[in-house]
């Protein structure tokens, strides 16, 4: 906790010093700084949970506890994320969902907090959630969530060491706060990394058959070293250079192809717009690709579906406890589609051999945005 109240402070005096600097309002400025002292709050939060979570329970103290320390790391990734729209970097310091222990916090909260009665999950299937009030032994939250589907009731049982989320929550914050801070100083200095250049030239030389392994290593390490990051960093950018890399490992086809240069598109535009912030005169230029039809067509068919079986809002969650299921839907509904069967037939390949890196990639680019 002392090293979050370090960088939190550090980062609160600097919004301070470079109030006209670093924002384009008071709104903005103000609306950042209430996030921080949100997150200060869940440091008080935190510490009352850290000091009471082992004592005998008094009859519904551990319930009020998990509650309170649920929709309080609810609402302090929120804040997280507030900081980087207020600061003009929307998601750019944030990806929360690549940390394994914090992405099931959304999913845990709607479960325990949220919605526990009646839980929504997609089309004809609802849910509710049992906590086990007499097994919340020491830091561990113990639930079941139930849910109806094709006439069967599933049971899932759900442990959850509250210590541990704590503990890569801090870990996390801290690094949206060290980042975001660093590129302040960045913007303040008007140092500039000058990176998108490089990825439309790494694009480039894709198109044209070449997976230069060297250049993208050489971007992620000038990026690391620019923002001062950790090797093991989840930063949204050096994720999605290891979605490119586990792609270029990839056996070759049309769709494969296509998924690759739609994520350095979605790589240049972060660093792109990174840039820009600090040089106003860049200019967007991205070597121009064609969409792959097939994926087009199931895209119009989930679009023009009206009563669909499935929820194409979360199909890039492979997060979510229905990710599967909802795939799986998916597929069934449209299994009708003759001009989609050759792509509807390798995402199902890919869905049974439960490859969640190519599920996300093929789930980003069918949800509905």
């Amino acid at each position: 906790m002392e090293d979050h109240r370090l960088v939190l402070s550090e980062f609160q005096d600097n919004l301070k010093n470079e109030r006209k600097t670093l924002f384009q309002n008071d709104f903005q400025y103000h609306m950042t700084q209430e996030s921080c002292d949100t997150l200060q709050n869940m440091q008080k939060l935190i510490a009352g949970y850290e000091e009471l979570y082992h004592k005998p329970p008094v009859a519904g103290s551990k319930v009020l506890l998990l509650f309170g320390l649920l929709q309080g790391l609810f609402v302090a990734i929120d804040c997280l994320y507030t900081i980087g729209r207020s600061t003009s970097l929307n998601k750019m310091m944030i990806n929360i969902n690549q940390n394994i222990v914090l992405r099931e916090i959304k999913h845990i909260r709607n479960d325990i907090v949220g919605h526990p009665s009646y839980r929504y999950y997609e089309d004809n299937v609802v849910g509710f959630c049992a906590l086990d009030i007499e097994n919340l032994i020491e830091d561990e939250l113990v639930y079941d969530s139930v849910v109806y589907v094709d006439h069967t009731i599933k049971t899932t049982k759900h442990r959850v060491k509250m210590l541990e989320v704590i503990k890569q929550y801090y870990q996390e914050s801290n690094e949206v706060l060290s980042q975001t801070l660093q590129f302040f100083k960045m913007k303040q200095s008007k140092s500039t990394l000058n990176l998108s250049f490089e990825v439309n030239h790494l694009a480039e030389l894709f198109m044209s058959g070449t997976k230069d392994h060297a250049m993208l290593d050489t971007i992620e390490e000038h990026f690391k070293a620019g923002l001062h990051l950790k090797k093991d960093s989840n930063h949204r950018v050096i994720w999605r250079i290891r979605l490119i890399r586990y792609l270029f490992s990839q056996a070759k086809n049309d769709y494969i192809d296509y998924l690759t240069i739609l994520e350095m598109y979605k790589l240049y535009s972060l660093l792109y717009h990174f840039e820009k912030e600090i040089n106003p005169d860049c200019v967007f230029r991205f070597i121009r690709f064609v969409p792959n039809p097939e994926f087009i067509l199931l895209k119009n068919r989930i679009k023009k579906t009206k009563k669909r079986h499935y929820d194409p809002s979360y199909l890039h969650d492979n997060s979510h406890p229905l990710y599967q299921s909802n795939f799986e839907a998916l597929l069934k509904q449209h299994s009708e589609d003759r001009n989609t069967d050759h792509l509807r037939e390798w995402i199902h390949k890919q869905l049974q051999e439960n490859n969640r890196d190519m599920m996300y990639l093929i789930g980003s680019e069918l949800k509905l945005k």
